[in-house]
């Protein structure tokens, strides 16, 4: 069940690049062996027929890396702040929110992903990556942050941060307690790099690997050499 619930996490985090609004608070994800994969999405505030849409692409884009005769069962939920997010399934997106305490809920994810990590030796080095980037990035998401991208070589993995607009000292702290969180999930024996940009919208992001990117109206994402 635990590979199941590696490719349901891995699957959700690539359909949300790009798809990700600012009322996205959190995105969650189950895995039953009878019944399939569940997604679930909270927002802030009313559910548009635009997100909606927006929804149903990530969960249309996310079934390609689920088993093919596995279901995929996906809910739109509005659950304003302070509420809180449900801590009964796995954690995919949370994004920062200076007044509600999610750390309880990081607890709890902070387990899950390092379990998945010790029993996911199998992934690519990308997938690795990004599946160590996943819990990093939980409560540290802001509007201003652009995307996230990954890497790795034979010696390192690496979490590089875009943000529009000038970087506050929120935001560069945030970057940094992520990319330290990021060194616990990544493999033992490689060393962790990061870095913290700016790059103002419109302005392209050359594509590499992303475990982040924001939704945002224009945006072409710039594959490298091209």
């Amino acid at each position: 069940m635990k590979d199941k619930l590696i490719t349901a996490i891995i699957g959700t985090q690539c359909a949300l690049s790009g798809e990700v609004p600012s009322n996205l608070r959190a995105v969650t994800v189950d895995v039953d062996s009878v019944k399939g994969f569940f997604i679930d999405f909270y927002y802030e505030g009313v559910i548009t027929e635009d997100i909606d849409a927006s929804a149903s692409s990530i969960v249309m884009e996310a079934s390609c890396v689920f088993h093919p005769f596995f279901p995929c069962t996906d809910r739109e939920i509005r659950l304003d702040p302070p509420s809180e997010i449900p801590r009964d399934k796995t954690l995919v997106y949370l994004r920062n929110e200076k007044h509600v305490n999610h750390q309880s809920l990081l607890s709890n994810a902070y387990f899950t992903y390092k379990s998945a990590v010790e029993d996911a030796m199998i992934l690519s080095s990308v997938d690795m990556a990004r599946l160590a980037a996943i819990p990093a990035l939980l409560g540290k998401i802001t509007p201003q942050l652009r995307a996230v991208k990954i890497d790795s070589d034979e010696t390192s993995f690496g979490m590089h941060f875009i943000y529009h607009g000038e970087i506050s000292e929120e935001d560069r702290l945030l970057a940094l307690s992520a990319i330290e969180e990021f060194g616990k999930y990544i493999p033992k024996g490689y060393e962790k790099r990061g870095t913290i940009e700016r790059l103002d919208y419109p302005e392209r992001i050359p594509f590499i690997a992303f475990a982040y990117y924001k939704k945002e109206p224009t945006t072409e994402i710039m594959y490298v050499g091209s």
